[in-house]
């Protein structure tokens, strides 16, 4: 499974242009060229920038919706589940709709509307994560907290969201790389 990995790194350390030429020889020009390279620095950090900002809006949305989904019963909660409903729509559809809404508002093209995009399309992501570890956590701890007279949000946050530690390690993880690998150059 790595064979054609290894064969790409030893094809890129030689000195000739063309694979079908025979090696004359070791060289790191190509990696040179890339770290000389300012352009493609600046827009992988862009890139960079992005994929964690959508990571961290996602994944603050995503908890609030899937925290609300989960402790939700009855017919309401086909009408929240209905929320996530963008993951199964193509990127390409969001992308043309919001790009057609921020001509008609005014909002132009840049970071913004690729934030704004990444966000719609990744927030059931990450709606998904939560959702699923928040269906194995106990309750007990929110009802005793509540009695113990926290609010609602405390309760979110201090009770619930700590004990998601690792979902949000994952989900934030899963999330800046989606990001970061739909983010075009």
């Amino acid at each position: 499974a790595l064979l054609p990995l290894a064969a790409m790194v030893l094809s890129s350390l030689r000195e000739n242009q063309f694979l079908w030429a025979w090696p004359t020889g070791p060289s790191m020009r190509w990696y040179l060229e890339f770290a000389d390279a300012r352009t493609i620095h600046s827009a992988m950090l862009r890139g960079c920038i992005v994929a964690v900002a959508v990571a961290i809006a996602s994944c603050l949305l995503g908890f609030l919706s899937a925290y609300r989904i989960s402790r939700v019963v009855g017919r309401d909660r086909f009408a929240l589940i209905a929320i996530t409903t963008p993951a199964l729509l193509p990127a390409l559809v969001y992308g043309l709709a919001l790009m057609k809404t921020a001509a008609l508002v005014g909002l132009g093209q840049g970071m913004l509307l690729v934030f704004l995009g990444h966000t719609v399309v990744f927030s059931p992501v990450a709606t998904g994560i939560f959702y699923y570890f928040l269906q194995a956590l106990d309750s007990s701890a929110e009802v005793a907290a509540e009695e113990l007279g926290a609010t609602r949000l405390r309760i979110q946050w201090t009770v619930v969201a700590a004990q998601l530690q690792r979902p949000w390690l994952a989900a934030f993880g899963v999330i800046a790389f989606l990001s970061w690998d739909e983010f075009v150059i």
